[in-house]
């Protein structure tokens, strides 16, 4: 995520409501037991998935 996010950076993180998410934003979200951040690239909301890069 350089150079929006530097490694070993503290991200804070707080709910948002799938649907207003946009491409460009970072979102984080969980995978098994770690928490991942990306940049959003699309939004497919009907299908409900995320397409991300990162």
């Amino acid at each position: 995520m350089d150079p929006a996010i530097s490694v070993h950076s503290v991200v804070l993180v707080q709910p948002a409501a799938p649907e207003k998410l946009q491409p460009g934003e970072i979102v984080s979200y969980r995978s098994g037991s770690s928490v991942v951040i990306h940049r959003l690239v699309e939004n497919h909301i009907v299908e409900g998935e995320f397409v991300t890069r990162g």
